[in-house]
């Protein structure tokens, strides 16, 4: 059975790859990426991708930040954009973009102290425990 699923396996692959030769591409790069990077960042960074490699296929799978360090490792994804450290110690990572955290309230609150603010107001994070 494990001879017959990678002889499958094989096949589709080549019949993939086939169909992406015929579409006028020789290779396919795969990215995983967090929702708000692939929907801000991700775009602008495709488009400059594709303009300079236009026989590179370009595929984005959109899962969380949690799921991309596992779709390197478990080579469903080339490469993965994320706001998270990934937690698999065998893939490889490296901090590209770094942006400040921006503290936001209503302009009536006047001057106040960041710890006055949080414990007055509620907090949205948009789900990113790293914050």
């Amino acid at each position: 059975m494990p001879h017959a699923q990678k002889m499958v396996r094989a096949y589709e692959e080549g019949v993939e790859n086939f169909n992406l030769w015929k579409q006028g591409y020789n290779r396919k790069l795969t990215i995983s990426a967090a929702p708000q990077i692939a929907a801000s960042v991700l775009p602008s960074l495709i488009k400059q991708f594709v303009e300079r490699y236009p026989h590179i296929e370009v595929t984005v799978n959109i899962t969380n930040s949690f799921q991309v360090g596992k779709d390197i490792n478990d080579r469903k994804s080339d490469i993965g954009l994320t706001r998270m450290l990934p937690g698999q110690a065998d893939v490889f990572y490296e901090l590209i973009h770094k942006e400040k955290a921006v503290l936001v309230a209503p302009f009536s609150v006047g001057t106040r102290t960041e710890q006055e603010l949080l414990s007055s107001y509620r907090l949205l994070t948009n789900n990113h425990p790293v914050y």
